[in-house]
């Protein structure tokens, strides 16, 4: 293998109304996740258990693979690192999983301190793939008696726009955290603006901010003013947060010092002699579907600029959120003709849903002349985000009414500042609640949240706290957040922080099958049992 893996860092999430970017190409795409592990506490020459699921999040069939395990100092593969084992992965296709265990031994001569298992899909770059940087996971293992130590991490991370035009300065804010069970020294907290989620030296610094000392358990607010160049070519970006940037803080877990926030970086020309397309009275046939369903979708391109527009392509994505990234699944295309000035036309596409999705609020994103083909006055309003819910078809519940006039309480937007929570530590979740029926809901209602072991409301969840939303009026939605408390007794590995609206029922609605969204973490522990 010629290019070393490295570590995706986790991505913070936020919603995005009508955006312009270009996607890549739907292939295979291989990541290792639900991972597991019999201790994350060992002595030198001890064996560990581990197993894990690698899962082909791309578009087409990933072929057979090997899965190989290495022992690290760092979350970062590299040509140091002994081997422990490996397993042989099997031909997945789109959103397949294939469960792997392997039995691993920590090298018998290893100091103690803290290392990293690194679990490495597809190690032989046997499967062409969509992102080659997001093989690797890395499993943080204790080798003889752990030393106390400080541990940075950033929440509450704030970036009020999702769109910048080159030249404007962002306001930010977050949160600086000490997880560990020392005292941090002083460090600093930079800002990247950056092509992808991985801090590296191609990255452009927009500013810092000077950390005081932290204490075990302590946090610390910061904030800065973020001005992106006149210079800065239209496109994707993130703004990287970097606790601790310039390592002088020995911590438990060096992989958690990075937040990514996506944001899209425009160069429009508002007052060109230019065409400029855009998607209007765009609509789905059905706002509730089944995975593995099809889905109807219509919409009509506009040339609403001063000048012609050549012949342009319109692609179809499915997206958790409202912004069009690489992460998307693409569903389908339809060939745009040329347009004079004013002139339309009508589109529209049958999609297919992926089979094995979670249930909850998902986006159609229409992205208008998605390969460029046009210079455009505005290439900032080229997307449109419909929303739907992948669910219980219409019948499912009994509750369900979908002809009645009645409110339809539903999360349409739901994230998490990190994706790794320790056991006995506060997770940092939002969500925006949205009336999506065709009747105000009279009643304030209230919003439960529970830890679950899978994204299914039971009576085995855990209740982890609640907030009031108010009565929501046609089309209105409240923004709500919550630290929920992951009990210290939580085995490591997934588990979902479930939000049910209307969590007691006041408001009869169009669909009762839509209350309960599904947001993924990961428990880490520090001393399993």
């Amino acid at each position: 293998m010629n290019i070393p893996k490295t570590l995706f860092a986790a991505l913070a999430f936020c919603t995005v109304g009508t955006i312009n970017a270009q996607a890549s190409l739907s292939i295979a795409d291989l990541v290792v996740t639900d991972v597991l592990a019999s201790n994350t506490q060992a002595d030198p020459g001890e064996q560990l258990a581990v197993s894990c699921n690698v899962k082909n999040e791309g578009g087409q069939l990933a072929g057979i693979s090997r899965l190989k395990y290495y022992f690290s100092t760092d979350a970062i593969l590299d040509g140091t690192d002994p081997y422990l084992n490996y397993d042989n992965v099997v031909a997945l296709g789109p959103s397949e999983l294939g469960a792997e265990t392997a039995n691993v031994r920590v090298p018998a001569t290893t100091p103690d301190g803290s290392y990293f298992v690194l679990l490495v899909a597809d190690y032989d770059d046997d499967v062409a793939e969509e992102d080659e940087t997001n093989n690797v996971f890395a499993l943080p293992v204790t080798v003889g008696q752990s030393l106390p130590l400080a541990d940075l991490t950033l929440s509450a991370v704030q970036v009020p726009v999702p769109t910048v035009s080159a030249g404007d300065t962002i306001a930010v804010s977050t949160v600086v955290d000490n997880l560990g069970d020392a005292a941090a020294a002083a460090a600093t907290l930079k800002y990247y603006l950056s092509a992808d989620a991985i801090r590296d030296g191609s990255d452009k610094q927009l500013s810092y901010d000077k950390i005081d000392g932290l204490a075990a358990g302590a946090s610390g607010p910061e904030d800065a003013a973020l001005r992106v160049t006149t210079a800065t070519v239209g496109g994707n970006y993130y703004l990287l947060f970097v606790a601790d940037a310039d390592d002088v803080v020995v911590e438990h877990d060096e992989s958690n010092n990075l937040v990514a926030v996506p944001i899209v970086v425009t160069q429009d020309d508002a007052t060109g002699i230019l065409p400029d397309l855009v998607a209007t009275g765009s609509a789905l046939d059905a706002q509730l579907v089944a995975a593995g369903d099809k889905l109807a979708v219509s919409t009509t391109i506009e040339n609403v600029g001063v000048a012609p527009a050549a012949a342009s392509r319109l692609r179809y994505y499915l997206s958790v959120d409202a912004l069009l990234d690489a992460g998307d699944t693409y569903l389908n295309y339809d060939a745009v003709a040329a347009l004079d000035v004013q002139a339309s036309s009508a589109e529209n596409a049958n999609l297919t849903i992926p089979t094995g999705l979670s249930s909850g609020p998902y986006h159609v994103l229409l992205s208008v002349d998605s390969v460029a083909d046009v210079v455009e006055r505005l290439e900032s309003n080229n997307v449109v985000a419909l929303l739907f819910t992948i669910g219980t078809p219409s019948g499912g519940d009994p509750a369900d009414d979908p002809g009645a006039t009645k409110p339809d309480l539903m999360v349409t937007q739901a994230w998490v500042d990190s994706l790794q929570v320790r056991a006995g530590t506060r997770a940092s979740l939002s969500c925006e609640v949205e009336n999506l029926g065709n009747l105000g809901a009279i009643e304030a209602t209230k919003l439960k949240y529970y830890l679950s072991r899978d994204d299914q409301y039971g009576p085995g969840d855990r209740y982890v706290g609640y907030d009031n939303v108010p009565a929501l009026g046609l089309g209105e939605l409240s923004a709500e957040s919550v630290t929920p408390m992951i009990p210290a007794d939580s085995a490591g590995g997934s588990w979902f922080l479930l939000i049910l609206v209307d969590a007691t029922d006041l408001v009869a609605e169009t669909f009762e099958s839509n209350n309960v969204t599904a947001v993924p973490i990961d428990v880490v522990i520090d001393h399993p049992s």
